[in-house]
């Protein structure tokens, strides 16, 4: 199958359509386990598992599982969206093989990277479990290195990982190893993450690639005693006045703190509906609000438009895909700097996310940066039980 992109266009807003007024114009008939490989340049690919079904399409990555709600399927074509992301999964069968394209609108420029189904072999039942912790540098030697900490579990010819940075993970990385080669990844709607490299004894070495995009090097050993740097040392308070702000809500109202949420513990979420890592930060302060329903938690977006409805929108489509019980506010455009200006009491943003955890006077008690979810287990686990306890200590006081 080939589309140029305006043909894909009418096609996806076809389809679309199709999909308000129907969630199936002609469904499938059975369930099909799928592979589905991923170009993403001439010598390196992605293969993901999917699943597909009369009304339900399916990605999984590794034991991570993402249910594609808006599903259409009409004649021989079908596509799915991705939740919270603008990015679709747009396919078409002939001959039994699927082939399609992964489509991120989001981005200025059209973005897409094609597909094509596979057939694998069904892995071995039996597993043995084998575990490595690297200390990984990406871009070593550059003015732009930047360190990770990889969690590597090899069951048989399989590896599900997770790579930590200090500003979050590259959540659920799944693949295969082959006499010391391997190809991992993972597709979650708004990034194509993909590791491919080599182990030598302790070593691992390799290429990591954000979707067609951006591409870097990596080296790394084992060491079972690295850690990255706490998450509540990266960022500093350099102004320790009353905290305070005035941004517009999705329905363009400006909401000053302290006139709305001051005598409360609060969190300050700083976030971006483009932003995988905020998706899982989210999802748990979605959980977070519900156990506490005293603590105030709101969130600040900077998004990737600048224009106010765009934003709004894209805001509200998280909202309802992740049923959020708490306040969404806009800060502004998706850089850095420009969030860092909306919150000069820190001495700059580096991460989305970022949260700022303020007490009952309005004093900022705790900044933690980045957000490690789900994917790092452990980490993930006693992040949840140490800000719990550290709520229930705001709200005693």
């Amino acid at each position: 199958m080939k589309y140029t992109i305006c043909g894909m266009n009418k096609l996806l807003s076809f389809l679309l359509l199709i999909t308000l007024i129907s969630c199936s114009t002609e469904e499938q008939s059975t369930k099909e386990d799928l592979y589905f490989r991923f170009e993403i340049n001439d010598s390196t690919h992605l293969d993901i598992k999917a699943n597909l079904q009369a009304n339900s399409f399916q990605i999984k990555n590794g034991i991570e599982k993402i249910e594609m709600k808006e599903y259409v399927s009409f004649n021989d074509h079908f596509s799915a969206r991705f939740p919270v992301f603008e990015s679709y999964i747009m396919a078409k069968k002939k001959g039994g093989q699927y082939t399609g394209y992964y489509i991120d609108s989001s981005r200025k420029s059209p973005y897409q990277i094609p597909f094509t189904s596979i057939i694998k072999p069904k892995p071995s039942d039996a597993k043995q479990e084998i575990t490595w912790k690297y200390h990984i540098r990406f871009s070593p030697k550059t003015a732009n290195e930047f360190e990770g900490l990889g969690i590597f579990k090899r069951y048989n010819e399989q590896i599900h990982a997770t790579v930590r940075t200090e500003t979050g993970d590259y959540r659920f990385l799944s693949g295969e190893i082959q006499n010391g080669q391997f190809n991992i990844g993972c597709i979650d709607g708004s990034h194509v993450f993909t590791f491919k490299g080599e182990i030598k004894g302790d070593s691992i070495q390799g290429h990591f690639y954000s979707g067609k995009h951006w591409s870097t090097s990596f080296v790394g050993h084992v060491d079972i005693d690295y850690e990255l740097q706490h998450a509540d040392s990266l960022t500093q308070v350099v102004d320790s006045s009353l905290f305070d702000f005035n941004l517009p809500d999705l329905n363009g109202d400006t909401i000053s703190f302290q006139n709305t949420y001051a005598e409360s513990p609060a969190i300050v979420q700083i976030l971006g509906s483009w932003c995988p890592n905020c998706m899982d930060e989210t999802r748990y302060y979605v959980e977070l609000q519900k156990q506490f329903p005293e603590l105030k938690i709101i969130g600040v977006a900077f998004e990737r438009s600048e224009i106010t409805d765009t934003a709004s929108m894209a805001l509200n489509r998280m909202k309802s895909d992740l049923a959020i019980n708490y306040d969404l506010l806009i800060g502004g455009i998706s850089r850095k700097s420009v969030a860092s200006e909306t919150f000069p009491m820190l001495n700059k943003v580096i991460s989305f996310p970022t949260s700022i955890f303020i007490d009952k006077k309005g004093v900022i008690r705790k900044v933690h940066t980045g957000f490690n979810g789900p994917s790092t287990g452990k980490v993930y686990e006693d992040y949840k039980t140490e800000t719990e306890s550290f709520i229930k200590k705001l709200l005693a006081e």
